[in-house]
């Protein structure tokens, strides 16, 4: 009896986990149904071994892909596109490597790349991020990693300010490199992206705190001593595009982006 039930249980283990593997030919989710009917469909599917294409007038959120086992890896490429009401890819988070190419196209809606942040770049095997309307904030750290890649093909136009082309984001990614020393930690500003003024709020801020914003050629465009822990900054004259945001305090610095959208 004994040696049943040893095998029966190692047979029920190597089946679990064989079954994290899962749709070797890979997955179009055309509808949020079949979305949300993801991990019922395919239980305990960890690792997709093909392509993922997901493409929905009526996908709204992709949290059906993720339930008590979350998804991990795709064997293949990952397409996002012509998702009319998608507004954020956050539920990828989980996602650490992808074998093939990253398509974001013709999503009107989504604003930002949150979601593809822990995705190993060195398995992308290509980046074509076009016709976006509202997206804007491309640099999270598996885009910023893929682009120091050498020969890399990338293709990034007619998405908002702050991701339509390769320089604004390679901008981005500037950002995210930059060190804080003690004393100020981050930058809090609003609304942001913005066409009038921001308001900045910086608890404990004193009257060595100077502002800088400059433009994507590095160049000081607006400085100013901010005065308060509440701010307001006018930007009403600066041209529409992407910009660096920089704190300076008693030798620390602190770095955010800021997009200036058009009237």
């Amino acid at each position: 009896m004994k040696k049943i039930v040893l095998f029966t249980a190692g047979l029920i283990m190597a089946i679990s986990a064989f079954s994290q593997q899962c749709l070797h030919e890979g997955i179009g989710l055309y509808t949020q149904e079949q979305v949300d009917r993801f991990q019922a469909t395919y239980p305990n599917c960890k690792e997709i071994l093909g392509d993922v294409v997901i493409s929905g007038d009526d996908i709204m959120y992709l949290e059906g892909l993720n339930g008590f086992l979350s998804l991990a890896s795709i064997g293949g490429l990952i397409q996002i596109d012509y998702n009319d009401v998608l507004r954020n890819i956050t539920a990828l988070g989980t996602l650490k490597t992808i074998q093939g190419a990253v398509y974001i196209n013709s999503n009107s809606r989504l604003m930002k790349l949150f979601g593809l942040d822990s995705i190993n770049a060195g398995g992308i095997r290509g980046l074509t991020i076009t016709n976006n309307n509202s997206l804007s904030s491309c640099d999270v750290l598996s885009i910023c990693r893929y682009l120091d890649i050498p020969y890399r093909y990338i293709r990034i136009n007619n998405n908002a300010s702050g991701c339509n082309s390769e320089a604004e984001v390679k901008a981005g990614c500037d950002t995210l490199s930059v060190e804080n020393p003690a004393g100020i930690e981050t930058v809090f500003f609003h609304p942001n992206p913005a066409n009038g003024s921001i308001i900045f709020e910086i608890p404990g801020t004193s009257l060595n705190t100077r502002l800088v914003i400059l433009n994507l050629n590095g160049e000081e465009v607006l400085t100013r001593v901010v005065s308060a822990p509440q701010d307001h900054v006018d930007i009403s004259s600066l041209p529409p595009g992407v910009y660096c945001v920089k704190l300076l305090n008693e030798g620390s610095v602190a770095v955010s982006k800021l997009v200036k959208k058009s009237e």
